[in-house]
Formats: structure tokens, C-alpha cells, sequence
């Protein structure tokens, strides 16, 4: 039997798949059993993997009728009924690197579970780059309640031994409507104690996500988008060169909101206290295992989106590296408008604070009525965190206490 299991959920792509099973096959670690669950998936998938599973013995379908939510049901039983040591998913419109699971397993000699870099490409060529430790210590115990968990949505970066998802009390399973069903099933693992967490920086695939301007594309659409990728991807340097020119997003900020970074006094200890140790361009990554710190390779450039998030976080302590981070010039609106949303998931406080010292230190004030427009939004929808009732209070104190703000 395969030493790893891969499930693919699909419901609506279709020719997607066309490209995403590719790359399973282009792996440098061929052992592998790769099963493809429809969730009520149209008749051209049919077609499709009729195709595919005759070409390739490694490769399964399991057409279903449409299931609840996304159609976690299915999953559990293909889990439970294999042999495999490691399981790991592929989105259905996705693409991963050669290396990808010799990296992810490969990180599991010493854990359970483990989550990897993510690299998203957006409509118009926008490259981001996701990426926590969540096997430092605090980050996914202070992290779990939040509205937006830290987690974040994703089935390619994780990777985890079978055991361990059998040791749990609910697997894959249907979640209540409108919330996420990949960091769901990730909780899960991060609330067990018992389960041994691995973190890597590392990017090992491509996300085109469905949603964010490619709702009206149709699937020989998103099969075009997808070829010149694929056929990319494995070209030396080519995954490098993406990762250099990404913008660090998403889970970043929000771990230095929930461990307090903005203490720190430079950026580099900031990153050192969400369980990053930034290292230079050239350099190599490394698994953390428990209370380890990753390594993050980070361009100058990069290093200073982490400086940005880091001032963000210091403002009401530091007016001066606040005003110096957020000049006209250094940082573009988008990126400064998008680490106070993300820092408002998990302190609104800070996030309303910074949102102030726009308009009053860094003479932006169209810029901070956007981000205070979307901070409502935010608490309306139930997305946005409040410290703990002293710590906000204390919060509060030095707000007022501060004349820029």
C-alpha cells in the first residue's frame, strides 16, 4: 500500500482537475495513493477522471451525490478505511511543486501534524505569502478563540500521520453554514495535547483560490490560468523567485496581535516572538517542533512588511516608528489597509488605534476613514477581537493618554 494518502475534494471544477493531478504525479516521492471524492461534481468530472484513473492505477474517484456544507462525510471514511502513514489534500484548482510532499511528510519524522508556506496567486498576478508556527508555544492555545481562528483556510500545506487522526474524537466532518471547513478539522488537531505540531515557512504549492475575482470564470477559464503555472512551477528557481517577490500576508500580523509583538523592540525580536527567526534571502528554512522557532527567509523588502505590522502593533507605545512605517511613500495604502483589517481579528483595539495615527501623525486621513469603514464592517459581521476586559482597559488608558491619537 502507498506510504501516503491524498484526498482531493471537488464539486464544480472540473478541468481543473487537469492540471492539479499533474502535479501529484510530477512528485519526487512517487508513493503515493491519490483519491478523488466528487461532492455532487458534474459529469465532465466523470469524463475526466474516467481518464485519468485508467492511465494511472495510484489515482481513485469517488463520485457522491452533493453532500452538507462541503462534503467533509465523505472524507472520514476514505481516512479511516487506508493504510497509509501520512495524509494530505490537494485542492481541486490548485498546483503543488515537485517537492511537496517529500517536504511535508518529510517534516512529520518528529510530529503529527504539520502546516506549511502558502502561496496564493491572485486574478491579476498578485503573489502572497502565508505562513505561522504554530508550534510555538501560545500561538494556536491564544489564537483558537478567535473569531477568524489564526488557522488558516487551507488543505494543501498540511500534512499529517493517519494515526494521530484516528486518535482524535471527530474527524472530517460537516460544520455549521458559513464557517470554514479546512481550519475546522485543523483545530481539531491543535486542541488535542497529545498531538505533536510541526511549523515550516517553506512554500511548497500554488493557491488560486475560487473566490476573489474568479467566480465568473468558467472551468476552461481556470484550466487556461492554470497550464502556464504547471508548467513552470518545477523550472529551478522559478517557486524561489515567486516566494522573494510575495507579499507576507495574513496570518503574520494576526500572530503578532495575539502574542503581544508591538513589545518588542525592533522588528526581528517581533518576528522572534511569533516563533520566526528571520534569516537572510539565501538562506535555508527549517521544521520547529515544539518551543522551536522557524526559519524565515525574508528579502529587505519583506523584512519590512514585518517592520510595518510591527509598528502597527507598537503604535501607541512608539508615535515616531509609527509615523516613520506609515510616511507616504514607504509602504503602499493597500498594504497598510490590509495589516490593520487582519490585526482587527484579533485586536480591534489596536487596529482603531492605528487607524487614528493615520490621519493624525501620518497625514493620510482618507486612508484611515477606509480602514475605520472597514473595522465597522468588521464588528458587524462578528469577525472582529477584543482584548481581555484589563487588557483592553489598560489599552484604552494609553490610547487616551497619547495626543496623536
Amino acid at each position: 500500500m502507498a506510504r501516503t494518502l491524498i484526498i482531493c475534494p471537488t464539486h464544480s471544477h472540473a478541468d481543473t482537475l487537469l492540471a492539479a493531478i499533474p502535479s501529484v504525479q510530477a512528485q519526487t516521492d512517487p508513493d503515493w495513493e491519490l483519491v478523488v471524492i466528487g461532492d455532487g461534481a458534474p459529469a465532465r468530472t466523470d469524463e475526466i477522471m474516467a481518464d485519468l484513473t485508467a492511465s494511472d492505477d495510484r489515482i481513485r474517484y469517488l463520485p457522491h451525490p452533493k453532500g452538507k456544507a462541503y462534503g467533509e462525510a465523505y472524507r472520514d471514511p476514505v481516512v479511516r478505511g487506508s493504510s497509509a502513514e501520512f495524509v494530505c489534500h490537494l485542492g481541486d484548482d490548485d498546483i503543488w511543486h515537485e517537492s511537496h510532499l517529500r517536504t511535508l511528510t518529510g517534516a512529520l519524522d518528529r510530529a503529527d501534524w504539520v502546516i506549511g508556506g502558502d502561496i496564493r496567486i491572485g486574478v491579476k498576478g498578485f503573489v502572497s505569502w502565508r505562513m505561522a508556527n504554530y508550534a510555538w508555544p501560545g500561538l494556536a492555545r491564544k489564537s483558537r478563540n478567535l473569531p477568524r481562528p489564526l488557522v488558516f483556510t487551507a488543505l494543501n500545506p498540511v500534512a499529517f500521520r493517519r494515526s494521530a487522526y484516528l486518535n482524535l474524537s471527530e474527524g472530517w466532518a460537516p460544520g455549521p453554514p458559513g464557517t470554514g471547513s479546512d481550519f475546522r478539522m485543523w483545530l481539531k488537531f491543535l486542541n488535542e495535547p497529545r498531538v505533536r505540531v510541526a511549523g515550516l515557512a517553506a512554500p511548497t504549492h500554488l493557491k488560486f483560490q475560487s473566490q476573489l475575482g474568479r467566480d465568473d470564470m468558467t472551468p476552461d477559464d481556470r484550466l487556461e490560468e492554470l497550464r502556464p503555472w504547471l508548467e513552470r512551477i518545477n523550472v529551478p528557481g522559478a517557486l524561489d523567485a515567486l516566494r522573494r517577490k510575495a507579499e507576507i500576508f495574513g496570518t503574520v500580523p494576526k500572530a503578532m496581535a495575539v502574542l503581544d509583538a508591538g513589545r518588542a523592540a525592533y522588528p526581528a525580536a517581533a518576528l522572534r516572538r511569533i516563533g520566526i527567526e528571520p534569516v537572510g534571502p539565501e538562506d535555508a528554512f527549517s521544521v520547529a517542533h515544539s518551543g522551536e522557532r522557524m526559519t524565515l527567509p525574508l528579502t529587505p523588502e519583506q523584512m519590512d512588511q514585518c517592520g510595518l505590522t510591527w509598528a502597527l502593533c507598537r503604535g501607541p507605545v512608539d508615535a515616531d516608528t509609527f509615523a516613520a512605517y506609515t510616511a507616504v511613500g514607504r509602504h503602499p495604502d493597500s498594504r497598510i489597509f490590509h495589516a490593520l483589517t487582519i490585526l482587527a481579528h484579533a485586536r480591534i483595539d489596536l487596529a482603531r488605534a492605528g487607524a487614528d495615527a493615520l490621519a493624525s501623525r501620518s497625514g493620510r486621513p482618507e486612508l484611515a476613514q477606509r480602514v475605520h469603514e472597514s473595522l465597522d464592517q468588521l464588528e458587524r459581521e462578528g469577525g472582529a477581537a477584543r482584548p481581555p476586559g484589563h487588557f483592553r482597559r489598560a489599552g484604552l488608558r494609553i490610547m487616551r493618554s497619547r495626543p496623536f491619537l
